[in-house]
């Protein structure tokens, strides 16, 4: 069992090895771990000196899990550092009985930044036991990571120091989490408007409600300008009927007109103005492929809904003012963390995923990476990519049929499993058991863009199989 994550680090790979071969700062920059300790030592070389890691050195790695990590710091041995490069590579190794687990970064120069890989991996006969008590734990998303060792470093990039300040409204969410991350380790200043401020976040916090302007948005007068990115909007799938749809409604228009007054009322106008949207599903599988230039409502459709819904969605920011004003149409978003895409393995992995609903309809899915990409190149943060106002199809290029997507789930999930295939009312009775919108796998659209690739963009993932290789490798 493994996961392997790769991030862009805005500092040299020297500075980055100065923090991560420092034991005494694991915790600060790793939120998963409680202690990385040098065993049997001061972890002091010199007064005031803060001890780096040695090639063979014992170190006790305690995960922040409370149950499992206590349970881990009274049975596990020490790890042992089994591999370092100054400025390069450092690989630590549990060995356990029955397998063990260990935990490599390495580290590439990229321009005056530095690629962060990092590989987490569980091996032998009790690997399943071993991830469950460390390698999961210490193996979840690397962008905070990658955030928090970035302002460690105290690198300060001039031209990113001195470029908008970026709002997310909405960052408290799985993309909104994983874009800011991204841009923070990348050098750029983002303050995040959520409704429920978290502690310990590697991002700025502002609170609002989502309806009213407030203080809020004084962070609207940044001297360097703003950019702002609207991900607001209740969770799309977590259940069916018109007071959902009523709520997903309000969840996104509110926010979105609440932004849009606050800037009028700042006098301010954003630089770049990026709007989440959605790629409408439909229930006919044969309906003609779907591009930027497209209708996105079907009348008369039983998915029509959430065609009005995406049709309302944007035209709360037809008005924004911004100079630039993009909408991102995002289809089903495949990521380790994606709640759409742990919603599917968890299928698969029952050995028993087969198709869902038929398997004929199309599924326009897109790999996280790429979706931090495009978001960015509609911040003009993506070299050679000139991404125009207007809408954009966030969904790779070789969209693939459910009975596909499922095949190749499970064939890394559940190999033995049997692919029985799932029933339309069966799907629909188990989502309504368990309070989710069946529209979300039952619906699908051949949706692909023409305005990616005209201006430059490159999908790094754009098969499926190489999707799912990289997020379940």
């Amino acid at each position: 069992m493994s996961r392997t994550q790769t991030r862009f680090l805005a500092a040299a790979p020297e500075k980055v090895w100065d923090v991560l071969s420092t034991p005494s700062l694991w915790p600060a920059f790793a939120d998963d771990v409680q202690s990385f300790t040098v065993v049997g030592e001061a972890g002091l070389v010199g007064p005031g000196a803060a001890r780096q890691l040695r090639l063979g050195d014992k170190v006790q790695v305690l995960p922040s899990a409370r149950v499992r990590g206590s349970i881990h710091a009274l049975t596990a041995p020490p790890a042992t550092v089994t591999a370092l490069e100054t400025d390069a590579v450092l690989e630590w190794t549990q060995a356990q009985p029955g397998g063990g687990t260990s935990q490599r970064y390495e580290l590439t120069p990229q321009g005056s930044g530095t690629l962060l890989t990092r590989r987490t991996e569980s091996t032998g006969p009790l690997a399943a036991a071993w991830w469950a008590s460390l390698g999961g734990p210490l193996s979840h998303d690397l962008s905070p990571v990658a955030a928090r060792i970035v302002a460690m470093t105290g690198s300060n990039d001039p031209e990113a120091a001195s470029a908008p300040l970026v709002i997310i409204a909405g960052g408290s969410g799985y993309l909104g989490s994983l874009l800011a991350c991204d841009l923070l380790a990348r050098g750029r200043d983002v303050r995040i408007l959520t409704r429920s401020p978290r502690p310990g976040q590697p991002f700025e916090q502002l609170a609002w409600d989502g309806v009213t302007v407030g203080p809020w948005s004084e962070a609207l007068r940044d001297p360097r300008g703003v950019d702002i990115v609207n991900l607001s909007g209740h969770r799309i799938g977590d259940s069916g009927g018109a007071a959902a749809m009523a709520t997903l409604r309000t969840s996104r228009v509110n926010p979105t007109r609440a932004l849009v007054e606050a800037l009028r009322r700042e006098g301010v106008i954003a630089k770049h103005w990026v709007q989440g949207s959605g790629v409408v599903l439909r229930s006919n599988p044969d309906e003609p492929p779907v591009t930027e230039a497209s209708v996105q409502r079907a009348e008369g459709e039983e998915l029509a809904g959430m065609a009005s819904l995406v049709e309302a969605w944007e035209a709360s920011a037809a008005d924004a003012p911004a100079n630039r004003l993009h909408f991102i149409r995002t289809g089903i978003v495949l990521g380790h963390d994606a709640a759409a895409f742990r919603a599917l393995r968890a299928v698969a992995t029952l050995g028993a995923g087969g198709a869902l609903a038929g398997g004929k309809q199309w599924v326009p899915w897109i790999h996280e990476d790429d979706w931090l990409g495009i978001a960015r190149a509609a911040l003009d943060l993506e070299p050679g990519v000139s991404l125009p106002s207007g809408p954009v199809i966030a969904a790779a290029p070789h969209p693939a049929r459910n009975a596909e997507l499922m095949k190749e789930l499970r064939r890394r999930v559940a190999p033995a499993g049997l692919g029985v295939p799932t029933p339309g009312p069966l799907l629909k009775l188990g989502t309504g058991v368990l309070g989710k919108d069946p529209a979300v796998l039952t619906g699908g659209v051949h949706a692909t863009s023409t305005v990616l690739p005209a201006a430059g963009f490159a999908f790094r993932f754009e098969t499926l199989p190489a999707a799912l290789d990289d997020i379940l490798g």
